[in-house]
This record gives C-alpha cells, structure tokens and sequence, in this order.
C-alpha cells in the first residue's frame, strides 16, 4: 500500500475549548484516501488540566459533517497535554468502508483556560 501523501493540516494557536478545524483547502485530500495516519505536536501550553482530542468528520457537499467512528468517537482520544514541554500524540485510522469525497480534522482543547500551539500532520495511503 503505497503512500499517498504526507501534509502539515494544521498549525495555529488553539485557545479556549471551542472546537477549530482543519482548512476547507484539505477536505478533499483528506477524503481521497481510507487509511490515515495522524502526528499531533502541541506546544507553548497553558490552562489548568489541558487536553486535546482529534476527531474525523466526513462529508458528501462539506455541509453536513458526521463523524467518521461509529458512535462518534475520537481518532485521536483526549490526551493531557504537558504545559513544560512538547507533547507529540499519534492516531491511526482504517476506514473499511471508505470515507465520503470531504473530510475535515477537528481539534478541541480540554480543560480550564486551555491554550496550545497545535501542529497536526496527516498522511494518506492508497484505498485497498
């Protein structure tokens, strides 16, 4: 199963405990592929227990998002993130049924006052 591709997602200040996404321009870049690899990489943290959690959504017109777990789970689970020093978390997804044409990341801090410098790295392989 040859690599398909190997992009930085995501790379941004993530403040507080609302939800951001990956750009619009990765959607279907995301969603051309059904097995991806994840490499988070948080930095600069700060709040009071901080976490984060990475979750795949995935779309026919990118208007209507559902998650792409059943039942709505995480790709990447929340994880405490060390507010000393760099925290690297991984997640691998295989989606046997595929994914629809968009796909989008959705990062979410946890915890009081959360802040991190979030870079998310994503790589695609070819569908079996």
């Amino acid at each position: 199963m040859a690599r398909r591709f190997v992009e930085l997602v995501f790379d941004d200040f993530v403040v507080g405990r609302t939800a951001v996404f990956t750009p619009s321009r990765f959607d279907l870049l995301l969603g051309s592929v059904s097995r991806f690899a994840l490499h988070l990489v948080a930095d600069r943290v700060s709040g009071t227990g901080p976490g984060v959690s990475v979750q795949a959504q995935h779309s026919t017109d990118g208007r209507i998002l559902s998650p792409m777990l059943v039942g709505g789970g995480s790709e990447i689970p929340t994880t405490p993130l060390s507010t000393t020093s760099t925290t690297s978390i991984t997640g691998y997804v295989d989606y046997p049924a595929g994914a629809l044409r968009r796909v989008r990341l959705q990062i979410l801090l946890d915890g009081t006052n959360p802040v991190a410098r979030i870079k998310l790295y994503a790589t695609g392989r070819d569908r079996p």
